[in-house]
């Protein structure tokens, strides 16, 4: 129950500090938004039309999966105890992480731009 609290928290607090992020970086032009990497990696290698999506929904997106990300690879390495090998572990599984989460993600993307 503790580990599910944690979990739970991480999340909150990891998806609070990327909202907070895209808030800032909102400030931008929205021409200079789609240029940011997560975007641009949905584009090229997921082949998502990024553009049909709004921005504030597209920014909500990856910031929950950014956050499933970081609390995904935090919880899994979190009963290593040696540091080192808590930092191999954690860089080895962040990869596949990463395209883990945005392949569903884009699978959702195509679906919501599909229906539209």
């Amino acid at each position: 129950m503790e580990i599910l609290f944690k979990t739970i928290l991480y999340l909150i607090l990891i998806y609070s500090i990327f909202k907070i992020v895209f808030a800032f970086s909102k400030r931008r032009r929205k021409k200079d938004l789609y240029k940011m990497i997560e975007i641009s990696f949905l584009e090229k290698h997921f082949k998502v039309d990024v553009r049909k999506i709004k921005i504030e929904r597209l920014l909500n997106i990856i910031a929950m999966s950014n956050a499933i990300v970081f609390t995904t690879v935090l919880m899994s390495t979190m009963f290593i105890d040696i540091l080192i090998i808590r930092e191999l572990v954690s860089f080895i599984l962040l990869f596949p992480t990463i395209y883990l989460v945005y392949y569903f993600v884009s699978k959702y993307l195509k679906k919501k731009v599909i229906k539209k």
